[in-house]
């Protein structure tokens, strides 16, 4: 699937359908059944997209724990507001594994890349090989780092938001939290792009 066409997948799974269903079903089902459904049309998305891929790696299990505590929240929830504020909540989670990762000197972005380049078809073994050689390590700190930042963003715009509008401003914590996404998704893609020049030589 090219990239457009991918983009526009993830908007109909992301923004357009959970826009859909809150908008004009929470007239029909009540607030707290239109926006579980609302949120498991996303959930379900990317618990697809897992299986489809078979990201069988630790990128892979990085997400399988994203969707799985998500739903774990959702169902407990007992109010729409709960559910958006889950949101927060699994942000603030990553910020502390990504965190985590960068303290024991084991950077989330590093293990990411790795599994990227296998994806590719370059060897793990080949892969942790170039690792030793490779003098600009730093870069899979930074990488990290944004992914924490990106965390960061998205817990600042949800909370904010839910904040001054509470479950009136769910249209809102949806349209703002894609598109500062897709703003972090291009800053990634860009430094990855940048770490695979670097890569390529050695």
């Amino acid at each position: 699937m090219s990239v457009k066409k991918q983009i526009l997948v993830d908007l109909m799974f992301y923004l357009g359908l959970p826009l859909l269903i809150w908008n004009f079903g929470r007239g029909f089902t009540g607030d707290y059944l239109a926006m579980f459904l609302s949120a498991l049309t996303a959930i379900g998305y990317t618990a697809y997209k897992f299986f489809f891929e078979k990201k069988y790696n630790v990128t892979g299990l990085v997400i399988l724990f994203g969707i799985l505590l998500n739903l774990y929240l959702n169902l407990i929830s007992e109010t729409a507001v709960e559910i958006l504020y889950n949101g927060v909540y699994l942000n603030m989670a990553f910020m502390v594994l990504y965190g985590g990762s960068l303290l024991v000197r084991r950077p989330l972005g590093r293990i990411f890349y790795l599994d990227y380049r296998k994806m590719y078809g370059e060897a793990r073994d080949r892969s942790l090989e170039k690792l030793r050689r490779f003098s600009r390590g730093r870069l899979f700190d930074g990488l990290t780092l944004v992914f924490i930042l990106r965390e960061a963003a998205l817990w600042g715009v949800r909370a904010l938001l839910l904040e001054r509008y509470g479950v009136e401003g769910a249209n809102e914590v949806l349209v703002y939290s894609r598109l500062v996404s897709y703003g972090f998704i291009a800053l990634i893609g860009g430094m990855v792009v940048y770490i695979d020049r670097q890569w390529q030589t050695l």
